[in-house]
């Protein structure tokens, strides 16, 4: 069923970040890396972040607008802001997903 498959996804890539939060401290999370892509991690988690926030706010508005992501800084500097976000969207989108498909929370 594609909507249990969507459950399974959203949660599953959360719960990755929640690992991957946990393993990491803030100052790795924030130094920006070398390279061509010099962004650091928590910037590249937090565009992930924005991604998830959107659909959550889309869910609530019934628009969803991915060019107006809000690029929260403490995002990609604080593990702790991000964990708490993380945790506060499979809560949210766990709960839109069992309500309006009828599957069980993420």
């Amino acid at each position: 069923m594609i909507t249990r498959s969507l459950n399974t996804a959203v949660r599953d890539v959360l719960q990755q970040g929640c690992v991957f939060l946990d393993r990491i401290g803030d100052e790795t999370y924030a130094r920006p890396l070398e390279g061509e892509f010099a962004a650091s991690l928590g910037a590249h988690y937090r565009h992930v972040l924005d991604h998830f926030l959107c659909l959550a706010e889309g869910i609530r508005t019934g628009q969803v607008n991915y060019d107006q992501r809000r690029r929260n800084p403490q995002l990609e500097n604080s593990v702790t802001c991000a964990r708490l976000v993380t945790e506060g969207l499979i809560d949210e989108l766990g709960a839109f997903l069992a309500k309006f498909f009828s599957v069980s929370a993420l």
